[in-house]
């Protein structure tokens, strides 16, 4: 009778192979977090390839637009000589006592402040420079040409005060600049338009519409006049700058009248500053 393999020699066989599926099994457990950091590693590559071109892209369109953006309209970026002047800082004047800001809506746009106080100062550009100063509305009427009949004008519309400046820069614009103060915004909004209309300033003649793109206040207006530029001017004259302009700009219950004039031509920028400055100031 043969003998019959007993249950020990038929187990160990069996025991073998899965002793080595088992070591298989650690094997791949063993490598299985390496291949899932294999696995990532590209995503994480992938995400800071995808960063650099954004930061890159980004840059380049930063750049893009600081080139495209006007020297003279970034901060810090003004080029030398462009016909500005050199301000100190502007402060508004005090007000009396327990009395509002233009802006208030009790104010109705009433500036309470003294009014040669509210002139635009000289720039560093006009040393000597007289203050400014009070002045009678008739006064004022003395800038216009007679035709204008700028002193019914403003007997009609009521001028209750007057207040002037003006000085002379080292590269030979002057400037003069007057203050009139109405008893409201009513009045004053209907002087401002006869002057826009049928103003006519002595030392500005021929003058026709200029532009206003003035950088004003919150319900302010303005209208200017350049005066014709003069042809086979002096040399080294701003070529094709008029040699007058007139701004005339309307801030509540006061109206302002800036006139700059220079026989080589005013420069586009002073003008454009001094009334921007002088709004401000109104604001």
């Amino acid at each position: 009778m043969t003998d019959q393999p007993s249950p020990d020699t038929v187990d160990a066989p069996l025991d073998a192979p899965r002793d080595a599926r088992a070591d298989v099994l650690s094997s791949d457990e063993a490598t299985e977090p390496a291949r899932r950091s294999r696995a990532r590693h590209p995503d994480s590559v992938l995400r800071w390839a995808t960063a650099g071109v954004v930061l890159v892209a980004t840059a380049a369109a930063a750049a893009a637009v600081v080139t495209a953006v006007p020297r003279d309209r970034l901060p810090g970026l003004a080029a030398p000589n462009d016909g500005r002047y050199d301000f100190a800082p502007l402060s508004l004047p005090p007000l009396p006592s327990g009395r509002p800001v233009p802006s208030a809506k009790s104010a109705d746009g009433r500036h309470f402040a003294a009014l040669p106080d509210l002139l635009l100062p000289p720039p560093k550009q006009a040393p000597g420079a007289a203050p400014a100063a009070a002045a009678g509305c008739a006064d004022y009427a003395e800038l216009h040409a007679t035709s204008a009949h700028v002193p019914t004008v403003l007997a009609t519309d009521a001028c209750r005060a007057a207040a002037s400046r003006t000085w002379t820069a080292e590269d030979g614009t002057r400037t003069e600049i007057w203050l009139l103060r109405f008893g409201s915004r009513d009045e004053s909004r209907l002087c401002f338009g006869s002057l826009g209309t049928a103003g006519a300033i002595n030392r500005v003649p021929n003058a026709s519409t200029g532009t206003g793109d003035f950088a004003l206040g919150p319900d302010q207006q303005s209208y200017s006049l350049a005066g014709a530029a003069e042809a086979g001017g002096p040399a080294g004259s701003r070529a094709g700058r008029p040699t007058g302009r007139v701004a005339y700009l309307l801030a509540g219950d006061v109206v302002v009248t800036v006139v700059m004039t220079n026989a080589a031509g005013v420069p586009d920028q002073a003008f454009h500053q001094v009334v921007t400055l002088q709004s401000e100031l109104l604001s």
